[in-house]
């Protein structure tokens, strides 16, 4: 499996973190997601996805 980079090779940001960030969640929110931890890209994938069907368009 390839690993996800959020940079390109070489571009290092003050503060940058090579590994995916991941947010922990309580009980109710993993039941409601089905997993612990969520990686912080996935969420905002779910949430655009939510968004875009649930939007009209204009």
């Amino acid at each position: 499996m390839e690993k996800e980079r959020y940079v390109e090779p070489g571009y290092v940001e003050e503060e940058y973190v090579p590994e995916p960030l991941k947010v922990r969640l309580t009980p109710e929110e993993e039941k409601a997601i089905g997993q612990n931890p969520v990686e912080l890209i996935w969420l905002a994938e779910q949430v655009y996805e939510y968004w875009r069907a649930n939007t009209p368009s204009a």
